[in-house]
């Protein structure tokens, strides 16, 4: 028995123009346990997430503003907390979004998303700098839980990702590589890592 993610991207080419009609595509993943390797598996959860094309933004004269394409309110969010946090500087690497993990209550507890998270960096983070998370639950527009918005940083923490000024979202520096992207083993409950402190990095 196992999970596997079945993942889906898109974006789109404006052919007259030859450049692109946004500079991120959207990621898509669908999350199957799988108890027969001949058979499809029960679908159990699914990810969104966006790579943000920054570099082909910087070769076309765009902005990284319009590389996150403000009228989506997720991307526009996820670009706040990285100006807040001054990480943005002349940043002209792409850059990788994680938007939300939703899983089945059934296979939760167990650090499924965790793993879910370092596959999408496995697939599509090759050619992105920063790993950005966002860790706000999916109803806290509305009930502004504190308690589980912790509760999904400290969660998304394990990963060796920082949390951001920003409420709500952590950074993962790909450069640096976490060594949890790489041994398969994530840190204890409760850790957390320095913007600065690099002890549990690779060189």
């Amino acid at each position: 028995m196992y999970y596997r993610i079945k993942f889906h991207s898109e974006t789109g080419l404006i052919l007259e123009a030859d450049m692109l009609d946004d500079y991120y595509y959207r990621i898509t993943g669908d999350i199957y346990f799988q108890t027969d390797e001949m058979a499809e598996g029960d679908l159990v959860g699914s990810l969104l997430g966006y790579h943000i094309l920054s570099s082909l933004a910087n070769v076309e004269g765009a902005s990284i503003e319009a590389a996150f394409n403000q009228e989506d309110a997720d991307l526009g969010a996820a670009y706040d907390a990285l100006a807040d946090a001054g990480v943005m500087g002349d940043v002209i690497q792409d850059i990788l979004v994680l938007d939300h993990i939703v899983l089945d209550s059934a296979h939760r507890g167990q650090d499924l998303a965790l793993h879910v998270a370092r596959g999408l960096v496995r697939v599509h983070g090759s050619d992105c700098r920063h790993f950005i998370i966002d860790a706000l639950p999916e109803d806290y527009a509305d009930t502004e839980d504190e308690e589980a918005r912790q509760k999904l940083e400290a969660h998304f923490a394990r990963l060796g990702a920082v949390r951001l000024p920003t409420p709500g979202f952590l950074l993962l520096d790909l450069q640096a590589r976490q060594p949890v992207l790489e041994s398969g083993e994530f840190l204890p409950r409760g850790t957390e890592v320095s913007m600065f402190d690099r002890s549990t990095w690779w060189e």
